[in-house]
Parts: structure tokens; C-alpha cells; sequence
């Protein structure tokens, strides 16, 4: 029969408590890592839709330009 002394069952605890640390950080890795992503994302978005509103401000420039220069 093995009995187990208090700094057996005390190293035991520690064992448990490391891995639930490791536990909880792997956790919250994957959580940052899912919420990096979803930032890229919706970075990557408003990239676009800023390009998009300065080519039509461009764009829009032209037109007037050109009508400006269609009037005289």
C-alpha cells in the first residue's frame, strides 16, 4: 500500500495547478489569436472601403474639372 506524505500530495497540486495554467493560457492564446485575426479583417475592410471613397473622390474631381473646363 503506498501512502502518500503532505509534499507528495503537495507537488501533486502543483502539477495540477501548472497544467491548469498552461491550460488557461493556451486558452487565451487561441482567443487573441481568433480576435488578431478579426482585426486584420475588418482592418483589411476599412482598406478597402478608404480606397474605394478616395478613388470616387478622384473620380469626382475629374468630372468637375473637366465640366469646369467644358463651360469656358
Amino acid at each position: 500500500m503506498t501512502t502518500f506524505t503532505t509534499e507528495d500530495r503537495m507537488k501533486a497540486y502543483d502539477i495540477e495547478d501548472r497544467e491548469d495554467r498552461e491550460r488557461m493560457l493556451r486558452d487565451q492564446n487561441r482567443i487573441l489569436a481568433e480576435e488578431i485575426q478579426t482585426l486584420k479583417t475588418r482592418l483589411a475592410q476599412a482598406n478597402k472601403r478608404a480606397d474605394s471613397w478616395e478613388e470616387a473622390y478622384h473620380n469626382a474631381m475629374d468630372t468637375m474639372s473637366k465640366m469646369s473646363r467644358a463651360r469656358q
